[in-house]
């Protein structure tokens, strides 16, 4: 074999490895990729406004109806979706998620979304008011021990719950600042009272309330510039506030 032919057949071999190579990777690349299309629906309120989300509403769409919307956006992948008893849901990555619950008739009546869209508190206030209530959680630290303050906005008339968070120092008081930026919401069918809304997100998320949600309530929004005090593994106490406890109407 001259040398000629020695540098085509070593180029032929090493285009086919590569093509090779591109192919068994393409599912692992095309799931680093970020999505093509941003979910702003929370502060655009397109194609509809809460409790709505893409046409989907708690309490009048099926499961059939979320399996083709999911299948039709443009920010979530079909490989993404997966499909179960009493849910369905989709994982991209811890900053970008959904899952909605559905009851055995096959109606949808909860959606839990975390966008690929990060939104000020502030225009959240602008759109939709401020909120009846608010829980707390604080984050669990992460490998550099900093620690997430959770803040809840609770909207019972719009069957909305809106997470906030912000970087908190367990060892001093911190001030609520406009540096909030939502991380997530959840949507859930509309309620005439606060007991009777949270009874019902209850009644949808079960023992895992209390890995994010206090019980004791807020009432209302205390501004900015509210003085945050804790202690880890104590509760969130917001400061000047007044602490009432929501009774349910039923136990969930």
């Amino acid at each position: 074999m001259t040398g000629y032919h020695k540098s085509i057949y070593l180029f032929i071999t090493i285009s086919t490895v590569i093509v090779v190579l591109l192919i068994l990777l393409n599912p692992i690349i095309i799931r680093l990729l970020p999505p093509s299309t941003s979910d702003d629906s929370i502060v655009t309120q397109s194609p509809c406004a809460p409790p709505c989300w893409y046409n989907l509403t708690p309490g009048v769409s099926t499961r059939d109806d979320v399996s083709k919307v999911l299948h039709n956006t443009t920010f979530i992948p079909d490989w993404a979706i997966e499909e179960e008893q009493g849910q369905i849901s989709w994982f991209w990555s811890l900053g970008h998620m959904g899952k909605f619950q559905i009851d055995d008739d096959g109606i949808l009546i909860s959606m839990e979304i975390i966008p690929n869209f990060q939104f000020p508190v502030e225009r959240i206030l602008d759109l939709y008011g401020e909120p009846d209530a608010l829980t707390s959680r604080l984050d669990t630290p992460v490998e550099d021990g900093s620690f997430n303050l959770n803040l809840y906005f609770y909207y019972p008339d719009r069957g909305l719950v809106i997470n906030f968070r912000s970087p908190f120092d367990p060892e001093v008081d911190t001030a609520l600042s406009p540096d909030l930026y939502g991380y997530g919401f959840e949507l859930h069918e509309p309620a005439d009272t606060l007991e009777a809304f949270i009874s019902r997100v209850k009644q949808v998320r079960g023992t895992e309330l209390d890995n994010y949600m206090a019980t004791e309530v807020t009432l209302g929004w205390p501004g900015f510039g509210s003085l945050v005090a804790t202690r880890l593994n104590r509760s969130i106490y917001l400061d000047p506030l007044v602490f009432v406890t929501v009774t349910p109407h039923s136990s969930p």
